[in-house]
Parts: C-alpha cells; structure tokens; sequence
C-alpha cells in the first residue's frame, strides 16, 4: 500500500495493524517514496549471537576505534605530545 505522509500521521494506528499483519506501507513526501512500514520480525534464541560471540565482535570493534597505538595509555599520549612540542 502506498500513502502520503499526512493520510499516514491521520491513520497511524489503521496503517501500524496492517503492517503487523503483514502489509507493507510505502510512506510518501511530495510523491517520493520516504519510508516504509513493515512489521518487525521477532527475534528468536537461535537468531541471536552468543554472548561470547557478542562480547568479541564488540572487543573487536572497539580495538578498531581506538585512537593511538593498540592498548596505549594515557600517558602514551602526553609523550606523544610533548615529542611533537620538543
């Protein structure tokens, strides 16, 4: 089903229980296709990563945004910055 996002903010709750069923809603501004109603899948024991698993990846990523070299320190940055001043 396509609307416009006004009929969508007029009938929310209509739109909402016709999604949960299945329905996808295509949102419209000015006649361009913005966003879609869709119902969300329920997530399931198997579909979750292990906590273990989790807890890695999140490591990982962290390691990854971490400025400086791998497990500086504070005060690996104040010898960096005095290196550059002297």
């Amino acid at each position: 089903m396509i609307t416009n996002l006004r009929n969508a903010k007029m009938h929310l709750g209509r739109f909402v229980r016709l999604a949960a069923e299945g329905e996808e809603i295509l949102i419209t501004v000015h006649g361009k296709p913005m966003a879609r109603l869709v119902a969300v899948t329920t997530l399931t024991e198997d579909s979750l990563p292990s906590r273990e698993q989790w807890f890695r990846e999140l490591t990982e990523a962290a390691e990854m945004t971490r400025p400086g070299p791998p497990h500086a320190t504070g005060q690996d940055f104040w010898d960096e910055i005095r290196r550059d001043k002297f």
